[in-house]
């Protein structure tokens, strides 16, 4: 079944509403607005790190990291001599991490370069020493560049491979269909940039071919990738990339069914060896960046996949972001009253990504009218009422003492903890006695226990918590 989605939303068809200016209410969730980072210039990737901070790009050519509870903005990369930014589209673009971060702290950069009237796109890896990203090594350079149509979407695969977008660059999609040239094309790559031997050709870096100007990109936990492709003027598309397919640009715009201003597309897309997207747009939405969710602090989002939605040219509202819930396998988009667009105030909402540790979301903006303007800010949306697993760690306490113990033994636990119960095991595995929490302090007398040890499991509402101590 194919899904076209009109775009002309005016009302918010999931349950949502603006409790205030920073307060959203999604069904039975409220997520809290914060300003993050103020003063950001025309941001074009944030990137949530295993080091707890935001790494952003601008595509003035310098790349930040922020501390997100202080919004501590430090800027670790200027490259603004070698980028390409004139205040079109080319620029500092996409940033990933690599997978293994806190040991290997390289972080790969796709920016735009131009000699002369000729563009082109780099891929760069740097190391991050903790204070800058230095020793700059190009992993592929010359690709497929234009003055617009980028792409230029990265991210790092499940199997440790590196995923790009490249754009047809404005050259009408006949790079597109060209297995010679990088254009309109999505790329995958070995992380030291040699081409992956299962490839579906092993001498080619092409993953997927017939793109126009693919910016969003994201895998869910199940191995499926999702893009997000810019239309020409009608249709933007949400693709399911699988190796070896052909997605159609520039003789398919959208699914073939030669809407007017794609006239002569075939009529049976399978058939003519091009894949339909699952979703798409018209008109325009101008269609971004993307994140899978399914994080339990917004249960509404569960199995979605967020988008951050630009909507072409100044003036035009269904901007913000999108909510797009998934079939159960993820081969489909599933429409009812659960779809909508949500943040439609904050302007073109150009990336987004998220705290995995306790679900907040985070959107940058790019000023109201295309091609972006800064200052531009970050916002988070986190749900206050959530409390994470580390959080939980933190919040819940027990102490023994003394331990070891020649007499009564003495157990305090935090606030969190009243109202549920302790067992005390043996390590032989025996119940040896239980009970419920109704003080913060509470003892065991002397002589209730042999000589040996035990541990005790103590049960809250927010998980439990373990302890060993020894009777001597």
């Amino acid at each position: 079944m194919k899904f076209i989605q009109y775009t002309l939303i005016t009302g918010l068809l999931l349950s949502v509403s603006y409790c205030s200016a920073q307060n959203i209410t999604i069904g039975n969730t409220t997520l809290t607005e914060r300003e993050v980072a103020v003063g950001v210039q025309v941001p074009w990737e944030i990137v949530w790190g295993p080091d707890g901070h935001i790494w952003a790009t601008e595509r003035r050519g310098k790349v930040l990291r922020i501390e997100p509870t202080s919004g501590t903005t430090t800027e670790i990369l200027d490259y603004t001599n070698e980028v390409d930014y004139s205040g079109g589209e080319p620029g500092m673009l996409g940033m990933c991490l690599h997978p293994d971060f806190m040991n290997t702290p390289l972080v790969y950069v796709v920016y735009a370069s131009q000699s002369g009237f000729s563009y082109s796109e780099n891929l760069v890896s740097f190391d991050w020493n903790g204070t800058e990203l230095v020793n700059p090594l190009v992993i592929l350079d010359d690709l497929h560049a234009g003055g617009i149509h980028s792409g230029s979407r990265v991210i790092v695969t499940q199997d440790g491979k590196l995923m790009m977008t490249v754009g047809d660059g404005g050259d009408g999609g006949s790079s597109s269909q060209n297995m010679n040239s990088t254009g309109g094309k999505t790329l995958r790559i070995n992380l030291d940039g040699s081409v992956p031997a299962d490839n579906p050709d092993p001498t080619s870096y092409v993953w997927s071919y017939g793109h126009r100007n693919a910016q969003g990109l994201t895998q869910a936990p199940d191995g499926k990738v999702y893009s997000s492709e810019h239309g020409q003027s009608a249709q933007d598309e949400l693709n399911l990339i699988e190796p070896g397919l052909n997605y159609g640009w520039p003789d398919v715009e959208g699914f073939c069914d030669n809407y007017p201003g794609s006239a002569g597309e075939p009529s049976d897309c399978e058939a003519a060896g091009f894949t339909e997207p699952l979703i798409e747009w018209r008109p325009c939405m101008a269609v971004n960046d993307l994140i899978y969710y399914n994080h339990p602090s917004i249960p509404e989002f569960d199995n979605t996949l967020l988008m951050a939605v630009m909507k072409g040219f100044s003036g035009q509202s269904d901007r913000g972001l999108f909510i797009l819930h998934l079939n159960d396998d993820g081969t489909a988009v599933e429409f009812d009253d659960n779809e909508d667009i949500i943040l439609a105030n904050k302007g073109r909402v150009r990336d987004i990504c998220m705290d995995p540790s306790n679900g907040a979301i985070y959107i940058a903006v790019n000023g109201n009218s295309y091609p972006g303007s800064g200052p531009n800010k970050i916002y988070e949306y986190k749900n206050e009422a959530f409390i994470s697993v580390s959080e939980r760690a933190m919040t819940q306490t027990l102490n023994i003492y003394p331990n070891p113990s020649a007499g009564d033994v003495n157990f305090q636990v935090s606030e969190h903890l009243l109202g549920g119960s302790y067992e005390v095991i043996s390590y032989d595995g025996k119940k040896v006695l239980e009970g419920s929490i109704s003080s913060t302090k509470f003892e065991i007398k002397s002589g209730a226990l042999n000589s040996g040890s035990y541990y005790v499991v103590v049960n809250g509402n927010l998980g439990s918590i373990s302890r060993t101590f020894i009777i001597q």
